[in-house]
């Protein structure tokens, strides 16, 4: 049985499972600078996956070292994040900030469909 996290209910840790809504519910947390709140989000999502244990088992990192990298340390180290979040089935990224505005902010362009030629054409 999955233990919850703090603030999540079955729905949302059914919600953080899928990977693309993992992925959006931790940007949104890292776009907000907080690091904290990152953190947090990341523990949620980990808890949605089993909890720590279950990542410690895919890291093949103990559960009480991962505790203390992501939720007491202050800067945990690239190679344990990358770690943690391909346990998740996740990965991470950059973009440049003006793809990211853009692709928030960009109207979605629909192209008309092609009709194929009638064969009625031109009768002169």
């Amino acid at each position: 049985m999955t233990r919850k996290a703090d603030n999540c209910g079955p729905f949302e840790l059914n919600w953080l499972r899928d990977p693309v809504n993992a992925a959006e519910f931790l940007n949104s947390m890292f776009e907000d600078h907080d690091k904290d709140a990152f953190f947090h989000a990341l523990r949620e999502v980990a808890e949605a996956h089993g909890g720590l244990a279950a990542i410690a088992r895919k890291t093949r990192v103990s559960r009480s070292t991962l505790n203390k990298t992501f939720f007491e340390d202050e800067n945990p180290d690239f190679s344990s994040m990358s770690a943690m979040l391909q346990a998740l089935g996740l990965r991470l990224t950059v973009a440049p900030e003006t793809c990211a505005a853009r692709k928030r902010t960009a109207p979605t362009l629909v192209r008309p469909k092609r009709t194929a030629p009638t064969d009625e054409g031109d009768k002169t």
